[in-house]
């Protein structure tokens, strides 16, 4: 467990879905934060989309280039954040 810190909530210093698993959840700066839970909620949200894109895991990998599906993975974990505004070139992965 640690606490959450303000480069946690800057999508230039932590990875998206990090930041945006922290915006969809309400976490502040100075709150506790377990890792795990972040891991477990990256995981189901994946599952969730991959249902609303009526694929299976080896159909993404299939049939979707890398980079599409994560900017339609990002674009959708958006949806779970109430009013975020983000800068569309932060959200890339490192």
């Amino acid at each position: 467990m640690r606490k959450v810190l303000p480069e946690d909530l800057d999508f230039n210093e932590s990875q998206p879905y990090f930041v945006l698993y922290l915006l969809a959840n309400g976490f502040q700066v100075g709150d506790d934060l377990d890792i795990n839970e972040f891991m477990i909620w990256t995981r189901q949200k994946h599952r969730e989309f991959r249902n609303v894109l009526g694929m299976t895991d080896n159909e993404v990998k299939l049939k979707m280039r890398f980079n599409d599906y994560v900017e339609q993975f990002i674009d959708w974990l958006k949806t779970f954040v109430p009013a975020v505004e983000v800068d569309e070139e932060q959200l890339t992965l490192f």
